[in-house]
């Protein structure tokens, strides 16, 4: 298995896409107010590939009317052979997630290599769409971004999903690992909290972001079929990186959590104009 450190970052640097390569506007931005100013030390990826390789030129446009962030497009061009090789074709090749979701961890470690200590970080599944294109919704961007940047937080703020339970979402073979990895984890009732999604999540970089990111990419590497459905027992049900990015996000100290509000199902008509991002799964 490959050591992390042999993994060469993607050559290509954070950019802003010309505006000129973006689709036309659904609206224009309503001018802009002090609160709803967005800093200018944020920056917001995404990936698409495969399946989500439809919305490539989409996440540019939107992306681009965003006033004031910096973002980048993730694909998988951008993933080292050497990361690839170590995944093994397996696990790569998976249909769900475009190889499970393995490269997500990577990415996020890859821009955060780029980035100064307390700039702001927001992932986002390709398949979302966003209301930061409106004031309401950088306003209440701004909110979550205030609590990231709280010191006393841990510099990373996820959203729980209450009716899913790590030990009905992730099965047993990834919690042996983890709990063989990180002595005392069995003992804990994180196994019975309400998982953390990864379809959206906001960043500081700071030292314990950076080290869980670190982790995350080495737990990757260091037993790829974990992410995967291989070792899923019948009745078992597992959610890949999500599953990763939650225990891990647990056991190591993850202190900024909110309900979740991106599933448009879930929320009220305004909330649904408000929330900074949809996960509305979107391919095209």
């Amino acid at each position: 298995m490959a050591d992390i450190g042999e993994l060469a970052p993607a050559e290509s640097s954070p950019a802003e896409s010309s505006p000129a390569e973006s689709s036309p506007a659904e609206s224009s931005p309503a001018e802009s107010s002090p609160t709803d100013t967005l800093p200018p030390n944020l920056h917001i990826i995404t990936y698409a590939s495969r399946m989500f390789a439809p919305r490539i030129p989409i996440l540019n446009g939107v992306l681009a009317r965003i006033p004031g962030i910096k973002y980048r497009v993730y694909t998988e061009a951008d993933i080292p052979a050497e990361f690839i090789s170590a995944i093994g074709e397996q696990v790569w090749q998976g249909k769900k997630g475009a190889g499970f979701m393995c490269w997500k961890a990577w990415i996020v470690k890859d821009y955060l290599s780029r980035l100064q200590d307390g700039n702001l970080l927001i992932y986002m599944d390709a398949g979302c769409t966003t209301n930061l294109d409106k004031p309401r919704g950088r306003r209440k961007l701004m909110e979550y971004l205030a609590l990231v940047n709280n010191p006393a937080n841990c510099g990373m703020l996820r959203y729980e999903l209450p009716h899913l339970v790590e030990n009905k979402y992730t099965n047993r073979y990834f919690w042996d690992y983890m709990c063989a990895r990180y002595p005392g984890l069995a003992e804990s009732n994180h196994y019975n909290t309400p998982q953390l999604i990864t379809t959206v999540f906001f960043i500081r970089k700071c030292q314990w972001v950076v080290e869980l990111f670190d982790e995350a990419v080495a737990i990757t590497l260091d037993n790829p079929e974990l992410l995967s459905e291989i070792h899923t027992q019948p009745g078992e049900i597992h959610r890949h990186d999500q599953s990763l990015l939650s225990v891990l996000y647990k056991v190591r100290g993850g202190d900024l959590i909110l309900p979740d509000k991106t599933y448009p199902r879930d929320l009220t008509f305004k909330e649904r104009c408000t929330i900074p991002f949809l996960a509305t799964r979107l391919r095209r």
